[in-house]
């Protein structure tokens, strides 16, 4: 799957895992490192969407991520950049907690000198 934080594209893979919802909370377990994460509302449906993006070999990015949360939630548009930092925390958080691989994706070539 290609992850798109800030205009950069990041090859982006997550642990193999098994996940069971509770209430408004996914849990979320990690077999190969032996490790569970519970995921609050919000967490769990940036991580559904991150998972139907695998399923497919798709495309995420931070603005589609952005555009839900404002949706689902109601938020006025001057909370946009706010929404966007706590997405950004939130990928880093998954990479401290070795649950999720990003690697930037090299730029194509735009031209060829002559």
């Amino acid at each position: 799957m290609t992850l798109i934080l800030s205009d950069v594209k990041f090859n982006f893979t997550t642990e193999a895992f098994d996940f069971e919802t509770v209430n408004d909370e996914t849990i979320l377990y990690f077999k190969d490192i032996k490790k569970a994460l519970v995921l609050n509302n919000t967490c769990s449906m940036i991580w559904k969407m991150i998972a139907e993006a695998q399923q497919k070999d798709g495309e995420l990015n931070d603005e589609s991520i952005t555009d839900h949360l404002m949706e689902q939630f109601r938020l006025p548009e001057e909370m946009r950049r706010n929404v966007k930092n706590d997405i950004y925390e939130l990928f880093q958080n998954f990479l401290a907690e070795k649950i999720v691989h990003m690697s930037v994706i090299a730029e194509e070539n735009k031209g060829v000198c002559a």
